[in-house]
């Protein structure tokens, strides 16, 4: 049975930082399953890293009263389907070539983007606005 792995926030000038926790230590990503809350979990394509959120995407999620979980969940299993056809291709080879990835969501929110790096090493959250 797989365990949900909420979000536990840490922060400093620029980025509010998190660390998928569960069963695993402290400081490490799940990397093949992300539980759901549900009591199943969900594959995952990629390791994410570090997930840092950026202030302007924390303050519009919690204006908006929405979770960002959904669609780190999203991005993680390669749900792109919001992303443009272009980006999802590049995703896509970007998973073989070990290149950056970027997803684009449309939320209640606004519009949202999740790059990760591409060594894996971190996952960051922000609109679009902030880059």
């Amino acid at each position: 049975m797989s365990q949900y792995y909420p979000l536990i926030a840490d922060t400093d000038d620029r980025y509010l930082a998190f660390t998928l926790r569960g069963s695993r230590p402290a400081g490490t990503v799940a990397t093949r399953r992300v539980g759901t809350g549900r009591g199943c979990g969900m594959d995952t394509l990629f390791p994410l890293g570090k997930v840092v959120v950026t202030p302007g995407a924390h303050h519009a999620f919690k204006e908006a009263g929405e979770q960002l979980t959904p669609y780190l969940n999203r991005h993680a299993s390669g749900d792109w389907s919001e992303t443009d056809p272009d980006e999802r291709r590049d995703n896509v080879s970007a998973l073989d070539c070990g290149l950056a990835i970027r997803s684009t969501y449309y939320t209640s929110a606004g519009k949202l983007w999740i790059l990760t790096e591409a060594d894996r090493s971190a996952t960051t959250i922000l609109m679009p606005e902030e880059q």
